[in-house]
């Protein structure tokens, strides 16, 4: 597909303008069918059950064999995924060593199911967070406060609040998709203006999921999170070392598979914004040597494939939607055609500085809630029973619920958006080391109007275009981040 975006009919791609990758109807909250009330109840008491030892007990002796066949609706599939897929992690890391063999009254639905969504049969981004909501009031906007999980495997404040976080940042992502898509209509139809307005408020939607991002502390302790959370969220790929060298298997006669587990990877919003800045991610031995060398040719070097393999954990129509993005997106060849001090190219690299702040926040979050607990642990061994990945401390490769070394990629994905800047100082800025000492300034201003005023920086001089109107006060300030 090559042309204009406007062609593309979000409801198709089950991308809703008010809600983004959330569907804009709300999850179902239970199956109404009683003859799946085994799952049901099951997936509700996980906490309990794992608290008090029966969650393996219950998943082989008490779990009868389901047929999908009476899951009729697309909603009714979801849900059973998600009751599913809870049960299945909740199940497997329940013990230590783990289990590895899923018995058949859990594979089976769970394969079919699975299937019939083309999602792998392990928990996702999709299961923990787009499909595991509830709203408080739906007559009323979804918000934080109006907002509660659904299923959870520890029953705390913390877990439930880490799920909440994701389901509003996807909200809030809504605002992302819109101005990033009439950019690139802007771009189609060739109205600068259009462009640079529309550049102006993708700028301002990505700044809106950071600091999304920073309420995570507010309620989700890292402690709580590293080892109590983090374990029944890990999937069953690169796992030997916990337990799992050849994933699990489904089913008694069925064959071992490696899956990933839920991961912010997986969400369609952040590969969106990648897609249609055109920020590209290499492998590793590609593009990541050190010290970094500018780009001269993107066709030498291999696409991410921990990304590109990400995909598959996302639902089958959002897959569809990042696919017509790819091939319809236009702005960074446009930007790149534009003069080098060119409003165009000011805008886009205020895209690029916001999405490179929020791969900082995001690396503070890693910080915060992995590297730090686990220092923690390791100066200070406890006898406190731990499963899975809480079992990991002692390896300083630190390892992602998706299985894949969690700062070493997120260093790299931040350092290959920085890479995407095409305003020469604006790229040497974002490359200092250390900002506090650094000979650049950069500002970016916005009036009451969300009228992009300027840059300011100390090399270059380029001056504030100063707004003389009555309330054209600066509104939006963003100052050494």
């Amino acid at each position: 597909m090559t042309g204009d975006i406007r062609v593309l009919d979000l409801p198709l791609f089950d991308v809703d303008e008010k809600n983004g990758f959330l569907s804009s109807e709300p999850p179902l909250e239970r199956l109404s069918n009683l003859y799946y009330e085994p799952w049901e109840k099951l997936a509700t008491n996980i906490p309990q059950l794992l608290l008090t030892n029966q969650m393996k007990p219950q998943v082989e002796n008490e779990l009868p064999l389901l047929s999908i066949d009476q899951l009729t609706t697309l909603q009714e599939l979801k849900r059973g995924y998600v009751l599913l897929t809870f049960i299945i992690n909740g199940y497997v890391w329940s013990s230590n060593p783990p289990n590895e063999v899923i018995p058949d009254s859990l594979a089976q639905p769970l394969l079919e199911v699975s299937n019939k969504l083309g999602l792998p049969p392990v928990a996702t981004y999709s299961s923990v967070v787009l499909w595991n909501y509830k709203v408080v009031d739906e007559a009323k906007d979804l918000s934080l406060e109006n907002l509660t999980t659904g299923l959870t495997f520890t029953g705390s404040f913390d877990e439930a609040w880490f799920y909440l976080i994701s389901v509003y940042f996807e909200k809030i992502g809504a605002q992302c998709i819109e101005h990033g898509l009439k950019a690139v209509d802007a771009v189609s139809s060739n109205d600068s203006t259009s462009f640079i307005e529309s550049m102006k408020l993708l700028a301002m939607s990505i700044d809106n999921l950071t600091d999304i991002l920073k309420r995570m502390e507010e309620k989700c302790d890292p402690y709580v999170f590293y080892f109590r959370i983090r374990p029944f969220l890990a999937g069953w790929k690169n796992m030997s070392k916990v337990g799992l060298p050849k994933g699990v298997k489904y089913g008694s006669t069925g064959e071992y598979q490696q899956w990933s587990g839920g991961s912010n990877a997986q969400s369609s919003l952040i590969q969106y914004l990648d897609l249609v800045l055109g920020i590209t991610h290499f492998s590793d031995g590609g593009q990541q040597q050190y010290p970094r060398k500018p780009i001269t040719n993107e066709s030498q070097f291999k696409r991410n494939s921990y990304l590109l393999d990400m995909r598959q954990y996302m639902p089958k129509p959002h897959r569809s939607f990042l696919k017509a993005v790819s091939e319809s997106t236009n702005i960074r060849q446009y930007v790149l055609k534009q003069s080098s001090e060119s409003t165009e190219r000011f805008a886009y690299d205020t895209c690029i500085s916001m999405m490179k702040n929020f791969r900082d926040v995001h690396l503070g979050i890693i910080r915060n809630y992995i590297l730090i607990p686990a220092r923690a642990e390791r100066m200070n061994e406890t006898h406190i029973m731990r499963n899975g990945l809480a079992t990991t401390h002692n390896n300083k490769n630190h390892l992602g619920t998706g299985g894949t070394s969690l700062v070493k990629f997120l260093t790299q994905c931040r350092d290959e958006t920085s890479d995407m800047a095409v305003t020469k100082w604006v790229k040497e800025y974002l490359k200092e080391d250390d900002i506090e000492h650094s000979n650049l300034e950069m500002n970016f201003v916005f009036d009451y109007s969300y009228n992009f005023i300027g840059f300011k920086d100390k090399m270059s001089n380029i001056q504030l275009i100063e707004d003389d109107a009555e309330n054209g006060d600066v509104d939006f300030f963003i100052h050494h981040w």
